[in-house]
């Protein structure tokens, strides 16, 4: 039963808690592989939903890119004030690493709750959005360490890297939270 409400909830990021409901239901009982098909289902409603409303699935992915790009740019001006202002360096490194550690708290903070927000107002566009975040995330992180120079090696580390602080705390968000309801099926 559990495994089915985690399924229903991974695959209600593709299209509506009830077609997902209805889903999974028929899957457990035609004995199918519950988790590979619940996979090959999100994929093609995804899929699917960004090919029929390109528009909406990139105007909701482009605004969620630039609440992140704000996010970064904050940090970075945080780094700024502390390493440039403050003069936070390496002669504190207790200081340092704790410094580090809240700033990457505060900004995978953020990337959940972008991803509760874009869930919950993007009911079924949330996954196809999140695609498009993701495409401007590898996109913007190659661009940038590419134009620098950066060593081949490092600019797929760096490509990496940002997908597991911008993707993963999001993905977690929208998993956790359920999408908002219409006024025709909110309970009276």
């Amino acid at each position: 039963m559990r495994k089915a409400s985690m399924a229903e909830r991974v695959l209600s990021l593709a299209t509506t808690p009830e077609r997902a409901a209805v889903i999974v239901g028929d899957l457990v009982e035609s004995g199918a592989p519950v988790w590979l098909n619940v996979i090959r289902t999100t994929v093609s409603l995804m899929l699917r939903d960004a090919r029929s409303s390109p528009g909406t699935v990139l105007w909701t992915g482009s605004m969620i890119f630039l609440r992140q790009f704000i996010a970064s740019f904050l940090l970075t001006m945080s780094d700024f004030f502390a390493f440039g202002m403050f003069g936070l360096g390496l002669r504190a490194k207790p200081g340092i690493l704790v410094y580090f550690a809240v700033c990457k708290l505060l900004f995978a903070t953020s990337q959940f709750l972008l991803g509760r927000e874009l869930r919950r107002n993007a009911r079924q566009h949330a996954l196809a959005a999140c695609l498009v975040v993701l495409v401007l995330n590898v996109v913007v992180t190659f661009a940038s360490t590419y134009y620098r120079g950066i060593p081949q090696r490092f600019v797929l580390q760096s490509v990496v890297w940002s997908l597991i602080n911008w993707q993963i705390p999001m993905l977690m968000g929208m998993l956790v939270s359920k999408p908002k309801q219409s006024a025709s099926t909110q309970p009276r």
